[in-house]
């Protein structure tokens, strides 16, 4: 019998009793950083797991590799960086760039413990979960990819990268603390229309539009009844007497 753990830093960060005997650890990217002081200790709440292994099968990103120099952790000389498999023949629902990394990850694993063929085999039953990025619903000729459960920059930076038609780009939830410029060239180059976000950053890195109070809830007030909100860039400089490189939010 196998227990498998998909464990948020808030837990790990007071991890005491849990031993794993194995530990994948896919990426690491800002985040959380409305809990975390700053980077450094969202990192640290994760390395409790590196920690408290009991065996050497520990399998990382190449960016947490980056990540452990960047911030003084000693990275174990038995850990693994797993080659990346091309998108392109790894099964479905695993054949995007998105999730291609997750399975190059479990294809590792298994290898090492000699069954790398149970991951193509796992595979085969295998559905993502709700609002992961993966297949699209399609609606009057219009593709709708749904990645809310994809709740950071870095997140949404793997999505519009594997996008390769053009798009309206909508954003929205509680801002964490997060840097918007990682996306700043992919949405320049990518979206045609606009944004659908309640971050005014949105306007920083070039939205032609953006719109404002989209979700129900977040029109209920009684205080606002206007309804969504469409600003204009291009009007809104205009009217401010700036130009791109000068607004600062």
């Amino acid at each position: 019998t196998a227990a498998v753990c998909e464990l948020r830093s808030f837990q790990t960060s007071r991890l005491e009793f849990l031993r794993p005997d194995a530990l994948l650890w896919t990426n690491f990217a800002p985040d959380h950083l409305d809990w975390h002081a700053d980077m450094r200790e969202y990192f640290s709440a994760k390395f409790n797991l590196v920690k408290n292994l009991k065996s050497e099968l520990l399998f990382m990103g190449a960016d947490v590799f980056e990540a452990a120099k960047e911030y003084g952790f000693k990275i174990p000389d038995f850990a693994h960086i797993p080659p990346q498999i091309d998108a392109r023949e790894c099964p479905k629902p695993f054949d995007t760039s998105v999730q291609s990394l997750n399975y190059s990850m479990a294809f590792e694993f298994l290898r090492e413990l000699g069954i790398g063929w149970a991951a193509a085999k796992a595979a085969e039953g295998f559905s993502l979960p709700k609002y992961r990025f993966g297949e699209p619903c399609e609606k009057f000729g219009i593709k709708f990819y749904n990645d809310s459960k994809a709740t950071n920059v870095n997140s949404c930076w793997y999505a519009l990268q594997s996008m390769t038609t053009p798009l309206v780009l909508i954003l929205g939830g509680t801002d964490k603390g997060n840097d918007y410029s990682e996306i700043e060239e992919l949405v320049k180059k990518k979206v045609v229309w606009g944004m659908a976000s309640e971050d005014m950053d949105s306007l920083t890195f070039g939205t032609p539009f953006l719109l404002r109070h989209l979700t129900k809830s977040q029109n209920s007030s009684k205080k606002d009844q206007s309804g969504v909100l469409e600003v204009d860039l291009k009007i809104l400089l205009e009217d401010m007497k700036l130009t791109q490189d000068e607004v600062v939010l």
